[in-house]
């Protein structure tokens, strides 16, 4: 096993050197520039959590009756990710989910989470994930990210497509990384 994880380490070398070059992280250069670049990132959070949680309502059983369902290998992985992902510590040792967290650390600085917040009450009574975006004013190159890798389903819930996720993020982060570095 150790040798496989230091042959996947040498592997993604180039590709973390490149990350840690990017100019996104020179510009980040102000308190009002990160809170700018939050205020489009905190997307990006509550979708990573949206994947998640997708993955794991596909991967493992989260109805009732419960049943055993999936690789158990895999079910351990989705759901230990769930729960860092949904119950970490804060700095105060209080339980609550990483995007949790980030709303705080926005506050902090001094980024809006007003848009967030809106989305997710509009959510909660009921509305689709495009009326919300729209009616919360999410911000445009955000909304694009979020809205290119969902698709609606037969039930009406939404999942990721999974062939057009990465070429969508990678095409929408650049909008948001350059809408968030100017000022």
């Amino acid at each position: 096993m150790e040798q496989s994880l230091e042959a996947i380490e040498q592997a993604i070398q180039p590709i973390r050197e490149r990350l840690a070059a990017h100019p996104l992280y020179q510009s980040l250069n102000t308190a009002q520039r990160i809170a700018r670049f939050m205020e489009y990132h905190v997307w990006a959070v509550w979708d990573f959590m949206s994947v998640v949680k997708a993955l794991q309502r596909s991967l493992t059983c989260v109805t009732h009756p419960w049943r055993p369902q999936g690789h158990p290998e895999v079910r351990y992985l989705i759901n230990d990710i769930v729960t860092g992902e949904e119950s970490d510590l804060d700095r105060h040792g209080q339980r609550h989910s990483h995007f949790e967290i980030y709303l705080t650390a926005m506050r902090g600085i001094g980024a809006s989470t007003r848009s967030m917040e809106q989305f997710l009450g509009l959510l909660d009574s009921g509305s689709s994930i495009s009326a919300a975006m729209k009616e919360s004013r999410t911000p445009p190159a955000a909304a694009r990210f979020v809205r290119r890798p969902w698709r609606s389903s037969s039930g009406g819930a939404h999942t990721r497509s999974p062939a057009s996720s990465p070429l969508a993020a990678k095409r929408s982060s650049r909008r948001c990384f350059s809408a968030s570095s100017t000022d």
